[in-house]
């Protein structure tokens, strides 16, 4: 019978290809009637309160959506979700990440059915069948062959200018040293290859990433591409590794691999192993590019020498290797076998996945207790509750940019006024300091330099009072007749030009340094009653 499938997805503007592919595999080849529902970050995590899914007799969420959080599903989008009656299936792709978030989102919107990645083999490993005990679950592979691919025209091998070519980044840490494969057989390779004069394009930067269209022309240019498995050998079940690496990577930048295995994480790498085929296996088949690979189960889909050159992960075989890669007749026979046997299998393509998706949605309805909804819906109800529930959003949004600006005032103004007030307590920090000097500190420096010259006889201070003059002072102080003012200037000049700068920056702008600015005032007027007393 039709079905009313709800898709739900997030489909941002960098998304991967196979994420759109996914996607639109479902409205290509899907007996059901779908219906495709932009959402997630998005929508910030909301469903349309315009659209009832009481209208539908299925939804799916895609793994675009990370349904335990909440930018992506709401708590209220969750809530709608557990309410709704009909059969509801979710596609998970990172399984090794927030691994109990997930179950108990899992658990709270009672979902029927669930497509992971994770192998049958540890699947009750991960996701707890206690936990979730009326879940039916299917494992899916991370992408399939775009049939899009399969129609181009490609370069025969002999034809193709590059000989390898491979892009990777270094992932983090906290996925286990299964990842580390990814970036170090390009390392690896490019060292071992100098010696043959070979032409590779190989980088592990993420300055030279290639995406889409410009990916598909690089690969069908390459004799050869590298490889490994994807996944991850450390699952992370409460997010607690995850959160100590990066905050020790923070506080540590360049910590190797083996110091935060041994800190965060010793016992549990490769306790799980979660290792999958990847997207670019059935690119590389479908575009007849020779796959040079460490050795792996990719799933059950690739047997070595037969779909990939098996390259051993300490590179003991590498002559043999380029052998290959050097043997136009054995390479076009593994690119042949890769291209007939895996590109061109249905089991392999989205329309397959889609036919294996339905099978199980089937297989669950028929089990269960599900009622098709007694609710009509048309493409046209649909268009015009998603165009209503747009034009709510972008009120929301514009709504949501008129608070924030009008924060960001406040805050700028609350800023201003700090400042002003910070400038306000610095002048009156300097006037309260020449009060305090003038009250106190002058006093008592007088009282103290008069004390001790009052301590000699009067003849002696004549004398050296007369000496000053005559001596010291006499060739810089023109005369007797000269004001206090003037002979303080000279006496001023006679500091050293860094030391009187600095006295005086220090005074004109106090909140430089206002402790320096404190000495200083009390060294000008120490020389300033110096001048008086002793002149």
């Amino acid at each position: 019978m039709l079905k009313k499938v709800l898709l739900i997805y997030d489909l941002p503007f960098n998304a991967a290809g196979t994420t759109s592919d996914y996607v639109e595999a479902f409205s290509k080849y899907s007996q059901h009637d779908i219906y495709l529902l932009p959402a997630g970050q998005e929508t910030l995590g909301e469903l349309p309160e315009t659209l009832e899914l009481s209208r539908f007799d299925i939804v799916i969420i895609h793994y675009s959506i990370v349904i335990s959080h909440d930018n992506h599903l709401s708590p209220r989008s969750r809530r709608l979700l557990r309410e709704f009656d009909g059969l509801k299936a979710v596609f998970v792709q990172d399984d090794y990440r927030w691994i109990n978030e997930t179950v108990n989102a899992l658990d709270y919107m009672k979902v029927d059915v669930l497509f992971p990645l994770t192998e049958p083999s540890i699947m009750n490993q991960v996701y707890d069948p206690k936990r979730l005990p009326n879940i039916k679950r299917q494992t899916v592979l991370t992408g399939y062959v775009p049939e899009s691919l399969l129609t181009l025209e490609v370069l025969p091998y002999a034809e193709r200018s590059i000989d390898v070519g491979y892009r990777a980044r270094k992932l983090p840490a906290w996925i286990g040293s299964h990842s580390l494969q990814k970036w170090q057989i390009a390392e690896r390779f490019i060292a071992d290859s100098k010696i043959y004069n070979l032409k590779n394009d190989i980088s592990t930067k993420e300055e030279d990433r290639i995406y889409q269209e410009n990916w598909v022309e690089f690969i069908s240019n390459c004799k050869a591409t590298l490889g490994t498995e994807s996944g991850a050998s450390l699952c992370d079940f409460t997010g607690q590794i995850q959160k100590d690496v990066e905050e020790h990577e923070d506080k540590y930048p360049g910590t190797d691999f083996e110091t935060l295995k041994s800190l965060y994480f010793k016992d549990q790498d490769c306790a799980i192993m979660m290792n999958v085929i990847s997207p670019r296996v059935f690119e590389a088949a479908a575009l007849k590019t020779l796959m040079i690979f460490y050795d792996g189960e990719y799933s059950g889909v690739l047997k070595p020498d037969v779909h990939y050159v098996l390259l051993e992960k300490d590179h003991s075989n590498f002559e043999k290797v380029i052998d290959t890669l050097r043997n136009p007749d054995r390479a076009e026979e593994i690119i042949d076998n890769a291209y007939q046997e895996v590109a061109q299998n249905e089991r392999y393509s989205y329309k397959g996945m889609v036919r294996l998706v339905e099978k199980t949605l089937e297989e669950k309805w028929s089990s269960g207790n599900y009622l098709p909804s007694s609710y009509p819906i048309t493409r046209d109800d649909f268009e015009i509750c998603l165009a209503v529930e747009e034009s709510i959003f972008e009120k929301e949004v514009k709504k949501t940019e008129s608070e924030e600006l009008i924060n960001e005032v406040e805050d700028e103004k609350a800023k201003s006024e700090e400042l002003i007030n910070e400038v306000e307590f610095e002048k009156l920090r300097l006037r309260d300091i020449l009060i305090i000097l003038a009250s106190s500190t002058v006093l008592v420096v007088y009282i103290i330099l008069k004390s001790v010259w009052g301590i000699f006889p009067v003849g002696v201070r004549n004398s050296v009072g007369v000496r000053l003059r005559s001596k010291n002072f006499s060739s810089y102080l023109k005369g007797p007749r000269e004001t206090a003012l003037e002979k303080t200037r000279k006496i001023w000049r006679l500091i050293p030009a860094g030391p009187r700068l600095l006295m005086a920056n220090s005074i004109l702008n106090p909140m430089i340094d206002p402790d320096r600015a404190e000495k200083n005032i009390v060294w000008i007027i120490i020389i300033i009653l110096a001048v008086k007393i002793f002149v």
